[in-house]
This record gives structure tokens, C-alpha cells and sequence, in this order.
């Protein structure tokens, strides 16, 4: 199959990191594949031209220009599918459809709606753009509560979806032999890999870590690993207040922000825990990647989450409301003696080899796409 993937930009990300496991994987199998960006981000552009995938980078000037650009290069090029990762891709995807084309068009959502009711100028746009999946002849997201809610915007498409997890590669994520965490030592190390927004809940759960120190409990330590973009005005106002209730409450010697990191591996090897609690999720890499580590897992209750997730044999569940509940799923975890936190990270390893594999990651869209080409029309038209 000739397969074109197309992406806003190649900086890291989530969506990305599935992209990029994708091409590989499909690349792999003996299809012909391309990724197309329209923005500037190069964070992972080396890893694809190391496996042999073309790379096509645009620079259009405005909208209208990224449109054409994307068009033109698919009628050049000429796909059997055109798999887009995101919603804004997605709909520059389904656009195309408006216009002569051979090749088969697969949308996709990775996220459950990010922001409140009351912004219903968002919300009304976020409806249209889910509008377009119409257009698409299948769309694909990688969490059940992503589809109930498209299928709630969207009612007509529930023929035409499909639900594929996240893959990891259980290599590269794995435990060391020798370990590096997991010593017989009094503090409980939590890593959190995630952005500094809003939705991560970061302020949350510094309020959960004052619980915790008013519960008597201070053998605990949280370390963030993830990007900060001081020029995003999300970004920026989470941060600030995330360190205005650390110097508030002195947690300073229990939360450390690290920044992004390029090893992210080394992070989970030197961790006893994962911890996110973010308000919303897709399917979070970063729950794939510290469960195939071996780390137990503090997660809020949201999405897949208690799909992923056995209470109390692969980790605990809290929610990302409520601090008390976050104080609680952290203690569970904190109290636990150290040869039970290693075997619930050992259990939490064979969920993510059942639940992230490459092969039901690969199988699931190469399913869709033949499907797709098998089929004279677009199956839910």
C-alpha cells in the first residue's frame, strides 16, 4: 500500500510519537510511506529519515496556502490512503474530499474534549471541525471515551470508527536488570512526564503534596519532567502557580520541575512511581511507557484510564478533582512495602505488553486500510 501520513508539526508530542511508531511499523511491513508537516518542528524528523521515510516539510504562508500546498503534494504524489493525526489535520484531510481524489481518507481524534462547558465559542468549533469527519471514509481514536464523545457530537459515524490504544516499544521501555530505582530506601520517588497546561492538574496535585505533609507523611518526592513554553500563555500561568504553592507550602524539598528531557527512559528507571492526574486525556504515551518500565501507576480517573488501570494490582485510581482523593491514591503507593510496589510494577509490565503491543497497535490500522481499498465505497457513506 502507498500510505500518506500527514501532521501539523514534528515537535514531540504524544500524537506524534504514534505517528512516527507508525510509519516505522507500517515502513517495516513493505508499504510505501510518507509524513507530511505544514509547520515548523523538527523533533523527530531525524528518526524518520534514518528508516527510509520520506519527509515532505511545508512552509505555507496562511491557511488558504496550506491547503493548496497539502493538496497539491497529494495529487503529486497520490496515496492509496491518507491517514492525518489530529483534529486540525484531520480537517484539512477532509477538506480534500471537496476536490478530485483517488486516495481513501482516515481522520482521527487522541484527545477527550480539553476545556469547559462555558467556553462555548470553542466548543461550537470543535463541533464543526467534528462536522467534517462526515467526509472521512473512517476515523480512528485511541481511547473509548473519545469515541462515545465524537459519537455523541456526531451520531451517524458510528460505522466508520475505530478504537486502536497506543503502541509502546516494550524494548526500549523496559527495566533495567539491575535496577536503579526500587532501592530499600525511605523516599518514594513519583515521576510525572507532562506539559506544564492547565489540564494536567498540576496545581492539584501540589495541594495533594501539602495533604500529605499535614498527614505526617514526608517520605515522598514528585519529580516533572516535561516542556515548558514560557511564550504560551497556558503554559506560563500553570507553571507560576504551580511554583507559587510549592514556595507557599515549602514543598520545595518534595517537587522538583525538571524541564524536558531527551531521555525520558533514564526517567522512568530512576523512579519508584508514575503519577498523572491530569482533568482530561487521550491515551497517554507517557502511562504506556512507566507501565511497560515497571512503574505502578497514580492515575485520575478519566478516560481509558480504568480500562488501562487494575486498582490496586497495577496501580490506583483518584480524582483529579478532589485533592484528598489524589493525597490518597499517592499514599496507597507511599505505604506499600517495597517487594509489593515491585510486584505491582511487574504486573503493571504485563497489562502494557497485553495492552500496547506492536502488533495489535499495526494489525488494527492495516486492518482499516484494507478494509478500506477492499471496498468499493466508503464504508458509513
Amino acid at each position: 500500500m502507498r500510505i500518506g501520513l500527514l501532521i501539523d508539526t514534528l515537535n514531540s508530542g504524544g500524537a506524534q510519537r504514534q505517528l512516527v511508531l507508525l510509519a516505522k511499523e507500517l515502513k517495516a511491513r513493505g508499504h510505501d510511506v510518507a509524513v507530511c508537516v505544514y509547520m515548523p518542528g523538527r523533533f523527530y524528523a531525524r528518526e524518520l529519515q534514518s528508516a527510509g521515510i520520506e519527509l515532505i516539510e511545508m512552509q505555507p504562508a496562511n491557511r488558504w496556502q496550506k491547503f493548496t500546498m497539502v493538496y497539491a503534494w497529494l495529487r503529486k504524489w497520490k496515496p492509496q490512503i491518507l491517514q492525518a493525526f489530529l483534529e486540525m489535520p484531520s480537517a484539512l484531510a477532509e477538506l480534500t474530499s471537496l476536490l478530485p481524489h483517488s486516495w481513501k481518507i482516515v481522520g482521527s481524534e487522541r484527545n477527550v474534549e480539553p476545556f469547559p462547558i462555558t467556553q462555548q465559542q470553542k466548543r461550537l468549533t470543535h463541533r464543526l471541525i467534528r462536522y467534517l469527519h462526515r467526509r472521512a471514509d473512517w476515523i480512528t481514536t485511541n481511547s473509548h471515551a473519545n469515541m462515545a464523545q465524537l459519537l455523541h457530537s456526531v451520531p451517524n459515524l458510528e460505522a466508520k470508527v475505530s478504537v486502536i490504544w497506543n503502541m509502546v516499544d516494550l524494548e526500549q521501555f523496559s527495566r533495567p536488570t539491575v535496577t536503579l530505582a526500587w532501592a530499600e530506601n525511605s523516599i518514594i520517588r513519583f515521576l510525572c512526564v507532562a506539559s506544564m497546561y492547565q489540564h494536567k492538574n498540576g496545581p492539584r496535585l501540589i495541594e495533594a503534596l501539602h495533604l500529605l505533609r499535614q498527614r505526617d507523611i514526608h517520605n515522598f518526592h514528585v519529580r516533572w519532567v516535561g516542556r515548558f513554553q514560557p511564550e504560551d500563555a497556558n503554559n506560563a500561568k500553570t507553571y507560576a502557580e504551580v511554583i507559587a504553592l510549592v514556595q507557599r507550602y515549602q514543598l520545595q524539598n518534595h517537587f522538583t520541575f525538571a524541564g524536558e528531557k531527551e531521555n525520558v527512559v533514564h526517567e522512568y528507571h530512576t523512579a519508584d512511581a508514575l503519577v498523572l492526574v491530569s482533568l482530561c486525556e487521550g491515551m497517554p504515551n507517557v502511562v504506556c511507557e512507566g507501565m511497560a518500565c515497571q512503574l505502578p501507576v497514580v492515575l485520575s480517573d478519566v478516560s481509558d484510564h480504568s480500562r488501562i488501570v487494575e486498582e490496586g494490582r497495577t496501580g490506583f485510581l483518584c480524582s483529579p478533582y478532589d485533592t484528598g482523593s489524589i493525597a490518597d491514591a499517592l499514599q496507597s503507593i507511599i505505604r506499600l512495602p517495597a517487594e509489593q510496589r515491585r510486584a505491582m510494577g511487574k504486573a503493571a509490565r504485563r497489562a502494557a505488553e497485553a495492552q500496547f503491543n506492536r502488533k495489535s497497535f499495526i494489525d488494527g490500522y492495516e486492518r482499516i486500510y484494507r478494509h478500506l481499498l477492499n471496498t468499493a465505497t466508503s464504508p458509513g457513506r
